[in-house]
């Protein structure tokens, strides 16, 4: 009895920090967040600017990948993961 009591409160704790809730999509062209208590995950579907050889702008460029992001860094915005994640390209 005492061990299905301590099994069910691991299964309810483990469920509680790795299950992701799903966030509505953000207005950057459609990146979706999945928020967890240990981690982030990241949808991009994002548009940017990029900027050629002579210094001017292009065309919306389209930037789409699923990034991971753990503890602590998943407690930044989305903004401070998204200058991450343009650092790591």
């Amino acid at each position: 009895m005492k061990y299905t009591i301590a099994a069910v409160l691991v299964i309810a704790l483990a469920l509680v920090l790795f299950i992701p809730i799903p966030q509505g999509p953000l207005d950057d062209g459609g990146t979706r967040t999945y928020n967890a208590f240990t981690y982030k995950i990241v949808v991009w579907n994002k548009l940017y600017i990029t900027v050629n050889e002579n210094g001017q702008g292009t065309d919306n460029c389209p930037y789409q990948k699923t990034s991971v992001f753990w503890l602590p860094n998943n407690l930044k915005s989305i903004d401070e993961l998204w200058e991450m994640e343009i650092a790591n390209k």
